[in-house]
């Protein structure tokens, strides 16, 4: 099993569970109370977990951990590559 953890800042969890549907993911439902979201692929599993926001410069930043598995290292691979372009922020 090959796993890749992600943590991404300044994107909110309602565009992430977006970019993982694209992705071709569906969400799992859970059979326990927890904070993890879990999305399911043929060829990939994703765990999405919100953790506290943090201040910078009076602004409040989403934070949240994605945690992707896949059996295969070029899934896993290519699944992180498609998902960090459209996580992908540039400044100005």
């Amino acid at each position: 099993m090959y796993t890749e953890k992600l943590e991404i800042r300044g994107v909110n969890l309602k565009d992430i569970f977006c970019y993982l549907h694209q992705l071709g993911g569906r969400p799992c439902p859970h059979s326990s109370p927890s904070a993890v979201t879990v999305f399911d692929h043929p060829d990939w599993r994703c765990h999405v977990e919100q953790k506290e926001p943090f201040i910078f410069m009076h602004s409040t930043i989403p934070k949240v951990h994605v945690q992707f598995f896949a059996l295969d290292k070029d899934h896993l691979e290519h699944v992180v590559k498609l998902f960090r372009l459209k996580t992908f922020r540039a400044g100005g």
